[in-house]
C-alpha cells in the first residue's frame, strides 16, 4: 500500500513539473515579456544570426568617361561563418540598394546616373552588406567609401579622369617619367617608396594631365613603388631601377 502511494505521488509531481515548464515557456497575455522561468535557449541558428559578418576592404575606383562618372567597386568576402550560409551581397549608394549580387560576385561597376543623390550634393557614399540564409539576415555595412563626382572640362573632352598611367622607361637608369591624370576639382598626392616602405618622394598635384620625372641617381638598383591617391582613388605600380 505504501509503495503504491509513493508511486502515485511521484506521478503527480511529474505532471505538475511538466505543466510548470509549459507555463514558463508561454509569453504573458500582452506579449510584452516572458512569464517567470528560464528564457528560451539560444540555439546555434539564433547565435549565427547575431554573428553576421560584413564584407571587408571595400575599394572604389573612379573615372570620368564622357558623359558620366564610372565607379568600379570591389570587396573581399566576410570572415567565414559556415553556420550562417552566405548567399549574396547588397551594394548601397547613399543608403539605397543599387544592386543585389550572388555570393560569387565580389565587384560591380556603376555610373553616377544609376546612383541616388542627396539633394544638390555631388558626392556618393558606397558600402556593401552580406546576405545570409541560415537564418536569413543582413550584416552590418562594410567600410564606407565616399567619392566626389568629377566634372568634365568640355562637352567632348575626356579630362575628368583620375588615373595612374605608368612610368617610362621601365626598367630605367637613372631617370623615368611617371604619367597620370587628375579629375577636375580634385587634387592628388604622388608618392614613391622603396621596398622597406621608406617614402622617397611626396608631391601634391592639382587637376589636369601631369608627368613627374624621377631621378634615382642616388638610389641603389632594385624595385620601387609609386602611388597616386586622390579622394577614393588609389593606385600603386612597380618600377625597376637597373644600374
Amino acid at each position: 500500500m505504501i509503495k503504491r502511494s509513493l508511486l502515485l505521488l511521484v506521478a503527480v509531481i511529474s505532471v505538475l513539473s511538466l505543466n510548470a515548464q509549459i507555463i514558463n515557456l508561454n509569453p504573458d497575455p500582452d506579449g510584452a515579456a516572458w512569464i517567470a522561468g528560464d528564457l528560451p535557449e539560444i540555439t546555434p541558428e539564433i547565435q549565427a544570426e547575431l554573428e553576421f559578418n560584413p564584407p571587408q576592404n571595400l575599394a572604389v575606383g573612379q573615372q570620368y568617361i564622357y558623359p558620366d562618372n564610372y565607379y568600379y567597386l570591389s570587396w573581399d568576402p566576410p570572415i567565414a561563418n559556415e553556420d550562417a550560409g552566405l548567399v549574396g551581397y547588397n551594394v548601397y549608394a547613399n543608403e539605397e540598394v543599387i544592386i543585389t549580387t550572388s555570393s560569387e560576385v565580389l565587384s560591380h561597376t556603376i555610373t553616377a546616373d544609376g546612383c541616388p543623390l542627396i539633394g544638390d550634393e555631388s558626392f556618393i557614399r558606397f558600402y556593401v552588406t552580406a546576405l545570409y540564409e541560415n537564418p536569413s539576415g543582413e550584416s552590418q555595412p562594410s567600410n564606407i567609401v565616399e567619392c566626389v563626382m568629377a566634372l568634365p572640362i568640355g562637352d567632348n573632352e575626356v579630362t575628368g579622369i583620375t588615373i595612374l598611367d605608368g612610368n617610362y622607361p621601365n626598367p630605367f637608369n637613372p631617370t623615368t617619367t611617371i604619367s597620370f591624370d587628375i579629375a577636375q576639382g580634385d587634387a592628388a598626392v604622388l608618392e614613391i617608396f622603396n621596398t622597406r616602405g621608406q617614402k622617397l618622394v611626396s608631391r601634391e598635384y592639382k587637376a589636369g594631365r601631369h608627368t613627374h620625372v624621377w631621378d634615382a641617381d642616388n638610389q641603389a638598383s632594385g624595385v620601387y613603388f609609386y602611388r597616386l591617391q586622390s579622394g577614393c582613388f588609389v593606385d600603386t605600380k612597380k618600377m625597376i631601377l637597373i644600374k
